[in-house]
């Protein structure tokens, strides 16, 4: 294998893509096309079916095979992973059209029901792009990856702009600015490693790791001093680690919609996403990009029937023109939305704040009928405005919130946790 130490060459032959990305002597190759390279194999465990999608022009026939190579790992449950390792090029012929919707179809119907990642690892423009865009978490090589629908040619015969593909779609574009990008990786090897890290653990709905007996949980005294005082900022991430198993925990989509942190987490054996107020960006007040990078995090929690945890502490919504005219009303209610429409089971635990409407986005008082817990810590306030001086509750018994110590948060999210994992069964 070329060293990991050359981010730009991108060219590793597929039998030693598969030796990094699935567990040792799983991997079985299905077919091998100069254009596609198919093989089923295990990632942590868990039957895994994997796509490369090469260089050299992938034939009609080729998008045939894979379509019907992802309906089946559909079907089969299988953990779906596709590895865009060079430039794609589809031939031109009568039928690709036909070709490429069958197959974007299938993949969509396929991403419905089982989990599907994707590693950009190089320029995909156009169809290629949409195929790689539709996985639940895209890992984009820096200074290598680059998605776009329209290439940089069609852009300066059109709007005049003379683009390379990285400025145009590369990496930073989709890790800061549209959110497209889980993560950015310095090379192949690295993008491979780190979708193994984020697909161990997805055994959520029924796949739960061997937990610790709940009295077993030790008490931690860090969370108890992590804040200085009811409106100083803290370490979020800090918190989240703490509740993880093993800390044991992957977020995504870091750079983008900064005052939102969302991320997947074992937690007491089980797999549960995480959306958490930041309080070190804009005081945790939610902006429009926050919102959209949230709701769609809800919505694939939803999708995947994944436990979520919502921790909040919120002062409101960041004020201003900039933010209207993001759309910071429609963002919001999209979160909102996601919230109302989602089939997880949920846990909100509130650390601190939750002022107006910015509350009820993450959550807060959305109708949980048989499905949420709600915790909050003691001196943890409830109001119905967004200013931090209105009139409003501390958190109590009569909220519907069972008020715990913050050194004991880790044992109540397991009791929490311990029910719904007896309704969601196997």
């Amino acid at each position: 294998m070329k060293p990991a130490t050359q981010p730009a060459d991108i060219r590793v032959p597929a039998s030693d893509t598969l030796d990094v990305l699935l567990d040792g002597g799983s991997a079985r190759k299905i077919d091998d096309t100069t254009g596609l390279n198919l093989a089923l194999g295990r990632v942590h465990g868990r039957p895994a079916a994997v796509f490369i999608l090469r260089e050299q022009p992938q034939s009609v026939a080729d998008l045939r095979r894979l379509r019907t190579f992802v309906a089946d790992a559909g079907a089969r449950g299988d953990v779906l992973i596709g590895i865009h390792a060079d430039t794609a090029v589809i031939d031109a012929d009568g039928d690709a059209y036909e070709a490429q919707a069958t197959l974007l179809h299938a993949l969509g119907q396929a991403s419905r029901h089982v989990p599907y990642l994707a590693v950009s690892a190089s320029s995909q423009g156009g169809v290629n792009a949409l195929l790689c865009a539709q996985a639940d978490a895209v890992f984009m090589l820096a200074r290598a990856g680059a998605l776009y629908l329209s290439g940089p040619d069609s852009v300066l015969a059109v709007r005049g702009l003379a683009l390379d593909e990285q400025t145009l779609g590369g990496s930073q574009v989709h890790e800061a600015q549209s959110g497209l990008a889980a993560r950015t990786c310095l090379h192949l090897v690295d993008a491979l490693l780190q979708l193994r890290r984020y697909a161990g653990l997805l055994d959520g709905g029924g796949r739960a790791a061997a937990a610790s007996p709940i009295d077993d949980e030790p008490v931690q005294p860090a969370l108890s001093t992590l804040r200085a005082g009811p409106h100083t900022p803290y370490d979020m991430r800090e918190l989240i680690a703490n509740l993880a198993d093993h800390a044991d925990w992957f977020e995504t989509h870091a750079a983008y919609g900064g005052a939102v942190i969302t991320g997947l987490a074992r937690l007491h054996g089980r797999t549960v996403g995480i959306v958490a107020n930041d309080p070190g960006v804009n005081a945790a007040s939610l902006d429009a990009e926050a919102c959209r990078k949230a709701a769609a995090f809800v919505e694939l929690c939803s999708r995947r029937r994944y436990i979520v945890l919502s921790i909040v502490d919120t002062p409101g919504f960041l004020p201003g023109p900039e933010q209207e005219a993001a759309g910071i009303v429609s963002a919001a209610q999209a979160l909102i939305g996601a919230w109302s429409r989602s089939a997880s089971k949920r846990i909100t635990l509130l650390t601190g704040r939750a002022l107006g409407g910015a509350g009820m986005a993450m959550g807060l008082g959305i109708p949980e009928f048989d499905r949420a817990a709600l915790l909050a810590w003691p001196d943890a306030r409830i109001a119905a405005s967004g200013s931090s001086h209105a009139p409003g509750m501390r958190a109590n018994a009569s909220n519907a919130l069972d008020i715990i110590e913050p050194s004991r948060t880790r044992a109540a999210l397991a009791r929490a946790i311990m029910p719904m994992q007896q309704r969601y069964g196997a």
